[in-house]
């Protein structure tokens, strides 16, 4: 066994590192230094000493009668968790094997019990239980069973009580075991060398030639040059921060009705971005009722959360309505996004939010957006689930389909709650936490609890993987600010096309129905999407299959019992005889929009043969676009009950913006616009000029006021806000009028 090393380097303050001179010096004695227990000193004032070292990292000596690389035994006592991991790793290198930390018990006063330290290829490896990979990735386990179980006492003592040494597999050879991952470390002496090395000059590959990892037997040639490279990753955030802020200023000077925001910490530090193209603007205004919030890509290099705010339009396709950079995914940035993005949508909330489970965000939205209703996004859910029952379903095949039948299948709240109950005594798992907690939440993710609230069909898991599959296709790998901003421009621009390419289609053609003869589906099939007339249509052929029973009638007003001939799926529907309404208990048309085939099965049972126009949702037709939308949510009115002129100002500017953006598409159409504003400008010119002669007139006795010259009512809006949470500040946001 080699002995341990400690290292020692001083680089004196007035030192020349400048010139290749000293790149060769430095280098050459890097390398002396490497191989050899002394001290060098130059004329350049560079002072190192060092002492050979072995890569077992063996820092606790106190135990003299020890002799690290010796077989572990029972009885054996350290004084540390760390002398404890020293000795048996010490050994796991003379052997040829790595060292895991596994799992550890507490006593009930939360202090550690018991420790094992295992194998590396201990364990063997599960197939996912949902998604199954292109290519099956190698697997390093070999269900090995060589530990090391150490108790601890009150006084944090370590005492051997177990031993395994067999393995399963063979050991490494050792010209190889500093391969291995708990025997590849680079020292904080080695470290400082490669940093001072990279400050002359010298690139990362010419340091890793001299750091060679077989010859200082610690660690392999390439996680020089990782380590290297990450510390360079970390000086560049600020140039990518400015990378950002002006690719946001030619954007703005590109694009009048861009929107960004950027938020500094108080110590100078760029936090979080924000930023929206003008025809998302637009789309949240059509189809801002439902938003997806995910914080889980992490698409840059820097290790920064890329939160997209996605929506669906009436094609059913992915849109983007915004998106963000955050610094950290604490509740204070939370607030400063959402406060942000309703400040870009004119304070437009939306129905639904779909975020994954994250007390931050549940305080963020609860605080900015107390309106709008919470949903746990499903396919996190399912994630969560493989990772936190992966014992059970290795086991139970079935559970993930009993799992997601109390999801979707359950049509009534007692009904969720027998379901949920028999699957938790089916599989054993009624003391299990985190369905428990899980259970806590069901008035987030489970459908019985949330029919009340729009969803836009965004509920399902299918719907919720095609919108994660779509942005992580596309955000492959980790990318350079740079790079991000390229993919994600290119992402805009494929999304714009997908739903041009849509719409030129629900135009161009028309879906046919299965039987052309039956007026509800031609007049579906003339105001639907292609999308949106699919489901319909399933939900049409679902009813000529279903039985319907009047089970109370009163006045107008008669209630129908409705259910499918092989499944207890089944509904109670409300119908009024003389306004064609109808009410379903299953509140599909309050969720998704359209109706279902229980209200389908008792209009055509009450001889109500054409589709009642109120129930044609204008977001799902081809004409979901036509016409202004606003965002704003509720004009401001005075004491009178009159809209105030600000309300009105805001709503008339958005409704510029808008024809603006629509027209952008068409010269055409831009310049019949800028003629129509023209005329406009000139007429509201002679009526403002015809009230200032009356109003002169009526004040001639009144003095005079003297107006500011200017008024700045565009351009940067520039405030300070200070957190609640913590102190941050808004130093720069643009926003079209």
């Amino acid at each position: 066994m080699e002995k341990e090393l400690s290292h020692r380097g001083v680089i004196a303050p007035n030192a020349d590192i400048s010139g290749s001179r000293i790149t060769s010096d430095v280098t050459h004695r890097g390398e002396e230094m490497l191989r050899s227990n002394r001290e060098f000193s130059d004329s350049n004032g560079l002072k190192i000493s060092a002492t050979p070292l072995s890569s077992s990292r063996v820092k606790a000596a106190s135990q003299k009668e020890l002799c690290y690389g010796e077989p572990p035994r029972v009885g054996m006592t350290f004084n540390s968790e760390e002398e404890a991991y020293n000795f048996y790793n010490a050994y796991a290198e003379r052997v040829g094997f790595s060292v895991r930390k596994s799992h550890t018990s507490r006593r009930k006063d939360g202090s550690l019990q018991c420790r094992y330290f295992v194998c590396s290829k201990e364990g063997k490896h599960y197939a996912h239980p949902i998604r199954v990979p292109k290519e099956p990735r190698a697997t390093g386990r070999a269900n090995c069973r060589a530990r090391v179980e150490f108790r601890v006492d009150r006084k944090n003592v370590w005492t051997i009580k177990r031993v395994e040494l067999e393995h399963t597999h063979k050991p490494v050879s050792p010209s190889k075991v500093h391969m291995l991952r708990s025997h590849r470390q680079i020292l904080p002496m080695q470290r400082r060398l490669m940093e001072w090395m990279d400050k002359t000059g010298i690139t990362p590959y010419q340091i890793e030639e001299k750091f060679n990892g077989s010859e200082n037997g610690s660690f392999p040639r390439m996680d020089t040059v990782n380590y290297v490279c990450g510390q360079r990753e970390k000086l560049l955030r600020a140039r990518d921060a400015q990378t950002l802020l002006d690719y946001f200023k030619n954007k703005r000077r590109e694009d009048p009705s861009f929107f960004y925001a950027i938020q500094v910490h108080e110590s100078g530090q760029v936090a979080n971005f924000f930023w929206a193209e003008g025809h998302a603007i637009v789309d949240y205004a059509y189809f801002g009722d439902v938003v997806s919030f995910d914080t889980t890509f992490q698409t840059n290099k820097c290790e920064i959360p890329f939160a997209p705010l996605l929506g669906i339009n009436h094609q059913k396709q992915t849109i983007v309505f915004g998106a963000a950079l955050l610094f950290d995914e604490t509740a204070d940035s939370f607030v400063w996004l959402f406060k942000t993005f309703l400040s870009c949508m004119s304070g437009k909330q939306p129905s639904t939010i779909f975020a994954n489970h994250s007390e931050a965000i549940s305080r963020a939205i609860s605080v900015v957006l107390p309106s709008s209703y919470q949903r746990l996004c499903l396919r996190h859910i399912s994630q969560n689930t493989a990772t936190n029952l992966s014992h059970v379903i290795p086991m139970f095949p079935n559970f993930m389909s009993t799992f997601r039948s109390c999801i979707y299948e359950a049509h009534s709240v007692e009904q969720f709650v027998a379901k949920w109950e028999d699957m938790l005594k089916t599989y054993q798992l009624e003391d299990n936490l985190w369905l428990q907690n899980l259970y806590s939440l069901r008035e987030k993710w489970a459908t019985v609890f949330c029919c009340d609230s729009f969803c836009a069909d965004m509920r399902t898991i299918q719907r919720d993987d095609d919108m994660n599959n779509l942005v992580k296709k596309l955000f492959r790998k980790k990318l350079s600010i740079e790079e991000f901003i390229i993919e994600y421009h290119k992402t805009l621009k494929l999304f714009h096309e997908k739903e041009l390419y849509e719409d030129y289609n629900s135009w161009r053609t028309k879906p046919i129905p299965f039987v052309s003869s039956i007026p509800m589906l031609t007049m579906a099939a003339d105001s639907y999407t292609k999308h949106i007339y699919a489901d319909f249509e399933k939900e049409f052929k679902s009813q000529l299959v279903s039985a319907c029973e009047l089970v109370t009638s009163d006045g107008s007003i008669r209630t129908f019992k409705v259910s499918l001939l092989d499944s207890k799926n089944e509904g109670i529907v409300i119908f009024n005889v003389e306004d064609h309404t109808v009410q379903c208990s299953c509140k599909k048309y309050e969720c998704a929009g359209i109706l279902c085939f229980h209200a389908l099965k008792v209009l055509n049972y009450n001889n109500v043969f054409n589709l009642p126009h109120r129930y044609i949702l204008k977001r799902w037709t081809k004409f979901a676009k036509y016409g202004t939308a606003s965002c704003i949510p509720q004009p401001a009115v005075d004491a009178d009950g009159r809209e105030t002129p600000a309300s009105c100002y805001a709503r008339i500017c958005q409704k510029a913006l808008l024809v603006a953006i629509k027209s952008s598409a068409s010269r055409e159409a831009l310049a019949y616009v800028e003629k129509g504003l023209d005329i406009l400008t000139t007429e509201a010119e002679a009526l403002l000029q015809g009230e200032n002669a009356t109003n002169s007139k009526s004040d001639a006795s009144q003095p005079s006021i003297t107006q500011p010259s200017e008024v700045d009512t565009l351009g940067s809006q520039i405030s300070t806000k200070s957190s609640p949470f913590r102190k941050w500040t808004d130093v720069e946001q643009w926003n079209s009028p």
